[in-house]
This record gives C-alpha cells, sequence and structure tokens, in this order.
C-alpha cells in the first residue's frame, strides 16, 4: 500500500483555497462595484464612472436622448457581442483605474 506525500495532499487544498479567495474577491468586488448595473442598457449605468458623468450629461441635454442610448452606438448588435464588448471594457477600465493608468 502506497501512501500519499503531505505534498500531495496540500496541492490541492492549497488550489482549492486560491481558487476560493479569488472567485470570494472577484464576486466582492463586482458587488462592491454595482457590475450588475453595468449588464443593463440604462445609460446611468454608464455615468457610474466619474470619467464618463460628462458624456451623460452631455447626452441627456442632446437631441439623441429619444433616438439612442449609449449601448446603441457603442456596442456591437447581438446579445453575444454586447456583452464580451461590456465585460471586456469593464475588465479594462477597473484595471486603469486600479492601477491609476
Amino acid at each position: 500500500m502506497k501512501v500519499k506525500s503531505t505534498s500531495g495532499r496540500i496541492a490541492p487544498l492549497l488550489l482549492a483555497l486560491f481558487l476560493g479567495v479569488s472567485l470570494g474577491v472577484g464576486l466582492f468586488t463586482f458587488g462592491y462595484a454595482q457590475g450588475s448595473s453595468y449588464l443593463t442598457d440604462d445609460p446611468a449605468a454608464c455615468g457610474n464612472c466619474h470619467v464618463m458623468r460628462e458624456n451623460v450629461e452631455s447626452w441627456q441635454k442632446s437631441s439623441h436622448r429619444k433616438a439612442a442610448v449609449c449601448n446603441d452606438c457603442h456596442t456591437p448588435p447581438g446579445m453575444i457581442p454586447k456583452y464580451s464588448t461590456k465585460a471586456l471594457n469593464g475588465v479594462f477600465h477597473s484595471w486603469a483605474f486600479t492601477t491609476a493608468h
């Protein structure tokens, strides 16, 4: 009978711990940043980002307000391309503001 070494038992536990912590931090960050609001077509979600507030205010005063929302022009058509674009932009924006780049 072969007995597993201590390192053979610890590696899966460390991997599970790492994955659990990563998932927990990711979910906390998504909730804290009101990530679900970015899944909508509501232009107010774009205004959550301080860099975009002027753009949203300008759109609210324009004639485009009655014709289109941000996603109509700034994301591709179709559910998968639209949400893929929104997810990638969210990751890039989060990275830029977190690292000050």
